[in-house]
Parts: structure tokens; sequence; C-alpha cells
């Protein structure tokens, strides 16, 4: 038996979450591995000694970054009664009366909501998602009453 499930958040977030920073990591630690394992004499920019530490630490400041908001966000989809959460490799479903509460955080162009769990999950307490607002509100008239019905 399935069960009829809506994606609410966006297709960006396959982008967004895997392809940029694996694509990132790879492209930049590769090129900072080949700056810090190469003769100084080798380097285009010999005059500047410590160019090294400042690309290195380029590298693990935008790592960070990228690890802190992109790599967590997460596939949602909802069904009348749960919320499968998915990171693309596994997927876990909560049942509505485990949301704690939706916070949503818009930044114009894009909307992120942020799942409270009253628990800690797999995925941890809060679970962050790049929200598609039409597929909500397609979910909200087809459902009705859920944990997300104030952001509609």
């Amino acid at each position: 038996m399935s069960v009829k499930t809506t994606r609410i958040s966006s297709n960006m977030t396959l982008v967004l979450a895997l392809f940029f920073p694996t694509f990132w990591i790879v492209f930049f630690g590769l090129f900072t591995l080949a700056l810090l394992f190469s003769d100084q004499s080798e380097l285009p920019f010999p005059a500047i000694p410590y160019m090294r530490w400042i690309i290195l630490a380029f590298f693990l400041v935008f790592f960070m970054l990228i690890y802190i908001t992109l790599m967590r966000l997460k596939r949602v989809e909802l069904s009348a009664t749960h919320a499968y959460i998915s990171n693309y490799f596994k997927t876990y479903s909560y049942e509505f009366k485990d949301i704690e509460k939706v916070k949503s955080v818009n930044f114009g162009l894009f909307e992120i909501l942020i799942l409270h769990l009253k628990y800690k999950g797999k995925f941890g307490k809060k679970i962050p998602f790049l929200l598609k607002r039409v597929q909500l509100e397609h979910y909200l008239k087809e459902v009705g009453e859920t944990p997300f019905s104030d952001l509609g």
C-alpha cells in the first residue's frame, strides 16, 4: 500500500545540498592541496609568502559556511498524517504530533522553513528546508488542518 505524499521542498534543494557543495569541496579542495604541496618557486604568486595560508583559510571558512547552511537542507514530503524528511540517501518519517512548531524565514527570493521537533530525530531537532510555496498551498487545499496550516 503506497501513501500519497506531496513534496513541499524546492527542487533547488538537490543542487544546493548535494551538487554545489560536492563541486566546491572537490574543486577548491584539490586546488588548495595543490598549492600547499607545490614548491614556492612554482606558485603563480611567489612574492607573497603567506598566500598558501590565506587560501587555506579561505577554503576552510567557506567549507564551514557551506556545511552549516547548504548541506543541512533536507527534502520534505507530507502525507495526511506524516512528514517524510530525506537527505537524498535516507528518509525518515515523523508523525505530525512529533512536530513542535514550524518557523518560516523569508529571504525575499527564497523561503526557508525550519521544522522544530519535540525530540531529537535522526537529522537533529531543527530541520531546515527550502520551501516551494505553490506545493505547500496545493497540499493545504487537499489535506486541511496540519502543523503547516498557519503558513498557508
